[in-house]
């Protein structure tokens, strides 16, 4: 499942958000998250998972939608967007 930053607001809103966490790929950090029966990744409004070039920026995303803490898990640098979608 994908989901855009505007349905995480909501999701953390209601508290479906069970984990956060953030996987290092290749060309940045991408975005996963646990809701209750899926797991989900951040995507890009025109499509495509979105990737962070730092985990400043993503974290004041979170922050800003409400989010008070994410897990950061680091993958080897050839890993890609691809490798870590579920």
């Amino acid at each position: 499942m994908s989901i855009k930053e505007a349905d995480l607001r909501r999701y953390i809103a209601a508290g479906l958000v069970q984990e956060v966490r953030t996987i290092k790929v290749a060309d940045g950090w991408l975005l996963q998250i646990q809701l209750p029966d899926e797991l989900a990744t951040l995507q890009r409004q025109r499509g495509g998972p979105r990737v962070f070039k730092s985990l400043d920026k993503l974290s004041q995303m979170l922050e800003v939608a409400g989010l008070a803490s994410f897990a950061v898990h680091i993958q080897p640098a050839e890993a890609s967007v691809t490798d870590t979608e579920h």
